[in-house]
């Protein structure tokens, strides 16, 4: 037996509209006086996914698991997460988003399941604040590197990515390993990396092509554009973001990453690598607005792989015409 096709385009009609109620739960756009719409939107979406409208047809198939297999269980498990929200009159917020935050596994779980059906249904970028924070303690440290051991920065990014590399592989390997390491990085990873490579190991990738390839001073602005600019255009374009661009983000997010990554940016290449005024605040610019477009243009490519090399190739471009 196999799923219905048009179950399954209504169940993931039905995500759609889940994206979105749950993308108003998020801290940045909350809005007290929307709990009770909110909460007759996910009393909705539970009705509807505990029809079971992914469920499978009597037609028959050929032998062996069909991609749709799962999508019916993984909706009922949702449906179960979505059983118990805060009541229509709350308006903590705190109440909404740990709920969000509790649904989200089994969200991008459901998700999963209908890509591999051929239904595409957005995932889950949430605000989440011990992710920026880790974000730019990591170009810190990658900085740091650069800057005093640049000698010993292919090494250091090439141990990153062996422990990145044989951690995704426990991830395949075994269910519970993805588990607990989800678990262990759980503070700062977003659900949907539980059914992706995780961002970090993009990151890893990233930092060893740049060694390879980008002079010093590439490196840092590709570094210190993703480690700045990427937190503070996801604050500011949740919060504030009207002005809609490709992917899912905003003018206003994208300059929010252009300013923020291109100052700390401007400083590093004044201190550390002795450019004239000028021309530092030229290669930081190039620098931070490819990173933004990176961010922009990525589709299904990690972010956090294309911002640090769309940014220290765009700087070490601008470095070599200005100086």
């Amino acid at each position: 037996m196999h799923a219905d096709p048009g179950r399954l385009s209504a169940l993931a009609a039905t995500a759609l509209e889940l994206h979105g109620t749950l993308r108003e739960l998020d801290p940045a756009r909350f809005v007290a006086e929307r709990a009770p719409a909110l909460h007759d939107s996910l009393a909705r979406a539970a009705g509807v996914l505990r029809t079971d409208p992914g469920a499978p047809s009597e037609e028959p198939r050929e032998s062996g698991a069909s991609p749709s297999d799962g999508v019916a269980p993984a909706a009922q498990a949702l449906a179960a997460a979505l059983s118990s929200p805060p009541a229509a009159d709350e308006e903590d917020v705190g109440a909404w988003v740990a709920f969000r935050v509790a649904v989200g596994p089994a969200y991008e779980d459901l998700v999963a399941a209908l890509a591999r059906s051929g239904q595409r249904v957005p995932s889950l970028r949430p605000t989440n604040y011990a992710r920026n924070i880790f974000h730019v303690c990591s170009g810190l440290f990658a900085l740091a590197v650069i800057e005093l051991w640049t000698e010993r920065m292919l090494w250091v990014a090439g141990g990153f990515l062996t422990s990145a590399v044989l951690m995704e592989s426990s991830r395949r390997v075994s269910p519970r390993a993805n588990e607990v390491l989800m678990g262990a990085f759980g503070k700062v990873a977003h659900p949907y990396e539980r059914h992706r490579v995780n961002s970090a190991s993009w990151y890893a990738l990233a930092l060893v092509l740049l060694a390879l390839f980008v002079p010093p001073v590439g490196c840092a602005v590709g570094v210190v554009v993703l480690g700045f600019g990427d937190p503070w255009a996801a604050i500011i374009g949740r919060r504030f973001g009207r002005t809609k661009l490709p992917g899912g983000r905003s003018l206003e997010g994208s300059l929010a990453f252009v300013v923020a990554g291109g100052l700390p940016s401007l400083a590093v290449l004044l201190a550390a690598h002795g450019l004239p005024l000028q021309a530092a605040l030229g290669v930081a610019m190039a620098g931070a607005t490819a990173g933004a477009a990176a961010e922009v243009l990525s589709g299904p490519l990690d972010d956090n792989f294309t911002i640090p090399l769309v940014g220290g190739l765009a700087a070490w471009g601008a470095a070599t015409l200005l100086t």
